[in-house]
């Protein structure tokens, strides 16, 4: 009985200490829609960056990422134009394989300005829930974020 014990013990860290070997500091850029859930907007585009660190464990990568997006292409509703910026922190997973699915979980904040001198913002509990390909020297994930109620952000973004 001890011998298999220390059987699954060993092959159980083996096989952590190979997925450990894609844990380490992670760096990203992605860019897409920030879509607004209010009649006759033109959703604006953003681009952004993140920085994260992995933890190689046995099912996958378990890590945490700080992001900052910001509007590259500004909104409209009716004559007024509008960007989004937004900073989050999250907690993500990305399961093992070539093809893979990332979740993450966190906190946001935002900040909307119109070009007439208003604007809204506010921070709330953001998830996320993407699909990926891992490409050896980098990942390309496509990915859905809840930003807020009303706002959604769509990207495509490359990790490194």
């Amino acid at each position: 009985m001890q011998k298999i014990i220390r059987v699954t013990a060993l092959l159980a860290l083996l096989m952590s200490a190979a997925n450990a070997s894609a844990a380490g500091l992670i760096f990203g850029a992605k860019a897409g829609p920030m879509q607004i859930d209010v009649e006759g907007i033109d959703d604006p585009m953003n681009a952004g960056v993140s920085i994260g660190y992995e933890f190689g464990v046995v099912f996958g990568d378990l890590g945490f990422e700080g992001e900052f997006t910001t509007t590259v292409k500004e909104g409209e509703v009716g004559l007024q134009k509008f960007n989004i910026d937004t900073g989050g922190a999250y907690l993500t997973y990305r399961s093992p394989g070539f093809i893979y699915l990332k979740g993450r979980a966190g906190y946001i904040g935002w900040d909307a300005d119109f070009n007439v001198d208003s604007g809204d913002d506010g921070t709330s509990a953001s998830y996320g829930l993407g699909l990926g390909f891992n490409l050896k020297v980098f990942k390309l994930e496509l990915e859905y974020t809840q930003i807020d109620d009303d706002i959604d952000f769509v990207s495509l973004g490359i990790q490194f």
